[in-house]
This record gives C-alpha cells, structure tokens and sequence, in this order.
C-alpha cells in the first residue's frame, strides 16, 4: 500500500468561481477547450491578465514504511468532491506523473478542463495511486490568502451580490422583488409603457373631482386621441356615470369620428335622454347627419317613435339651401306668419323654398284666420309659389276696421327629391 505526502498550491484560485480568459467572469469553458496562459485584449481594449485554471500540485510517493517508493512512471487519478466522504465528484482526471526519490510535480487540469469548483470551504481533493485503491482521508483544498484575494478582485464586477436588498428593492438575494410604492412616474421612463405591457381586463379605478378626470389623453400632434381598431363587440362601453361619461373638447377635427362600423357608429341608452348634442356658437349645429355620399333620396336621421322639434326642422335642398319651416313625412312643406290689412287688403310673400321647391302642379292650401274683429271674411288668393293676397269681403251688418290682423298658414308638397349629391357645406 502506497502513501502520499502532499503539498497542494493553489495559484490565483478563488474557490466556487473561475475568471474566464477573456475577462468575462461566469461563462463556462466548452468541454475540451483549452485556456492559454498570458494576457488578453478585452473588447474595450484593456488588457486583461488571463488567470489559468490549473492547480499546482507536489507531493511524494512512499510505501508503508515510509520509503520513497522507486523513480518511474505512475498512473495517478484525481478527483475533487464536495465532501470528505461520499458526496458528489465535481472533477477527475488520470495523469501519468513521473516521481525522482519518490517526489512528482503536476498541474490539476491540465487534461481534464478544471473550470468549475463548489462554493469556498467544500472541496475535498482525492488521489488513487493505481493499482491501488482511492487513499484516505480526503485532501481539503484552500486558498491562498492573496490568490482570493486576487480573484475577487477580478471578478467584482459581475458577482451576484448577497443578502437583504436595499433602495428600491426588497427582500432577500438572489430573489428581491421591487418594494411597495417604489414604482412611480419618477422610475419610469417617459412614452415607454406600450399597450402589450398592459394585461387585460384593466381597470382604473380613482376618485377625482370636476374637471378633473380619471383618464386624460392629450395628443398634441396630427393624431388620434383614441383609436380603437377593431373592436369584436363595442368599441367603448359606458355604465352608470353620475355625470358625463365622456367629455371631448377643443379638437382639431371631429370630437368623435367612426368608420367601418357593423351597427351603430354612436349607440346610446338613458333613463332620460338617449344623447345630448349643443352647439356652442348662435349658429352652431347640435347634431349634423348626412346620407350615405350626400344622397338626398336616402335617411340621414330616422326615429322609432315621436320626434319633437322645439324649434322646428329644416330641410337643406341640392343648392345648400335650408328651409326655415317644417317638412312632414310626406314631404308637405308648411310655413306660417302673422301680417295685418291695409285698406282691406294685404300681400304675403313665401319663404324661398316655397318659390324654389314647392310642386307648382299641386295648389298650396291656404288658411288665414283673423286674430281681431273684422267686417267680414278673409279670403285668400294665391299668386304663385312666390305668395298670396288676402283681402277682406264686408258682410253688412258686422262691424269692425279694415287694418285688422290675421295669421296665416301655407302648406305645399315639395318636388320629387334628386338622386345627385348634395354639395358640401361649410360646417
């Protein structure tokens, strides 16, 4: 049975981590790729000491009674473990080391790749002389106080840290998460967040008071506010909102502009109102619809149940014009006034849209209806589509004065509509 003195240097080892050649620490080393001692030019252009991964080895070689066993040739295998027994082998290789009086020098590494050692304090060196067995006890390696230091040094720049987390971070290395409240406007770099950073369903939730709002979007260049592109079901879904649900203001354009919608561009639902539109200016418009390419045979607005116009409705025709008066569903135009006789009669001149639109083939009706005492009937007679005369037809006995004032109303059916566009009109 052979013995083995031991002397065992560790040249610029700091155990449990390699400084690769190109002073890149961590990255692995291939298996079988060979490290050449010397200096390296890193990609920065600094020179970089290569630290080879080879362990110096001595030791002596006697029998059982001490003597140098004979000058030759051994085959001697190495392995490093985690432990002094058992345990798992992280390395091992055979080296066939020449011994004079028993001594022999070698370098652990040199035919096996060492690239990788268990943390510092964990490794066991074990040798078997052949043929005899493994010897015993295990060879714990350490390193030169000087040699760690030098491999800290070199690979300070990429060494996981360790411990309780500080600043931003919480928790324990390797795995801290980022604290409570630490993520604000202040770490996150502007126009950064993108869409696919949000997961769906979002929901923002805030309390915020008039004008303020929970979400405010303001594009200051030639782009959409919001776009929604699309959109399986509804576009946007409001529910339940005390006050306004959405409020759009000094835009460029269109506040809201819909194209290629299935259904409804705009579909509304209230206890009370279904939508409310106002104009801002006298002659603002609350709510502008237009056919389908200005077709004027088309339905630019259609209701499912009673329409009620205040104000009245007015028709627009080819020219642009608008009709100051109401138009009825089976196209009858009706205009109305108030005037007063003089010497027993009057001339009345219809609104243009009478002279322009009205079917000359079809009488307009008349009715005049004195709204203080006469001497009798009014009878009214028509001059055209451009108006009517009324005049007083005494009947004895009644009293009254020839001035006296009447209402008046006309009613016309307008010409067939056109089929031809109507022309854009400033808005």
């Amino acid at each position: 049975m052979r013995k083995t003195t031991v002397l065992l240097t560790v040249l610029a080892l700091g155990v449990g981590a390699w400084a690769a050649d190109n002073a890149v620490v961590g990255r692995p080393l291939a298996v079988g790729q060979a490290r050449t001692p010397g200096r390296s030019n890193t990609a920065g252009g600094t020179d970089a000491v290569v630290i080879p991964h080879l362990l110096s080895y001595q030791g002596q070689v006697t029998d059982t009674a001490g003597r140098p066993v004979p000058n030759g040739v051994y085959a001697i295998t190495f392995g490093i473990f985690n432990q002094d027994t058992g345990g798992t082998e992280y390395w091992t290789e055979l080296q066939n080391v020449t011994t004079k009086y028993g001594r022999f020098t070698c370098l652990l590494g040199s035919v096996t790749p060492l690239d990788y050692l268990p943390q510092e304090g964990s490794c066991w060196l074990q040798m078997q002389v052949h043929p005899d067995p493994a010897m015993t006890p295990r060879i714990r390696i350490a390193s030169a106080a000087y040699a760690y230091m030098a491999d800290v040094a070199n690979s300070a720049d990429s060494a996981r840290p360790k411990g309780y987390a500080s600043g931003d971070l919480t928790g324990y290395y390797p795995s801290p998460t980022i604290g409570t409240g630490k993520v604000n406007s202040e770490n996150i770099q502007d126009h950064s967040i993108r869409g696919v950073d949000i997961a769906a369903p979002c929901s923002l939730v805030t309390q915020v008071g008039n004008p303020n709002a929970a979400l405010m979007i303001r594009a200051l260049n030639t782009g959409n506010g919001i776009r929604i592109d699309t959109a399986d079901n509804n576009g946007i879904v409001i529910h339940g909102t005390r006050n306004d649900g959405i409020t759009i203001f000094r835009t460029g354009a269109s506040g809201v502009y819909a194209y290629n919608i299935h259904d409804y561009a705009i579909r509304g639902s209230a206890v009370l109102v279904g939508g409310y539109f106002q104009a801002e200016s006298a002659r603002g418009v609350g709510v502008y619809a237009r056919t389908y390419q200005g077709v004027a045979a088309d339905t630019a607005i259609h209701a499912d149940g009673k329409g009620i116009a205040s104000g009245g409705w007015a028709t627009g025709f080819d020219d642009g014009s608008e009709a100051p008066c109401i138009v009825s569903a089976e196209r009858t135009v009706i205009a109305s006034g108030s005037a007063r006789l003089s010497a027993g009669r009057a001339e009345i001149r219809l609104p243009e849209v009478f002279t322009k639109y009205v079917r000359s083939d079809i009488p307009a009706r008349l009715n005049v209806t004195a709204t203080a005492d006469a001497p009798g009937l009014l009878v009214a007679e028509r001059r055209g589509n451009a108006g009517f005369s009324v005049r007083l037809r005494r009947i004895a006995g009644l009293d009254g004065t020839d001035d006296a004032a009447f209402d008046w109303i006309a009613v016309g059916v307008l010409e067939e509509p056109s089929s031809e566009p109507v022309p854009d009109r400033e808005r």
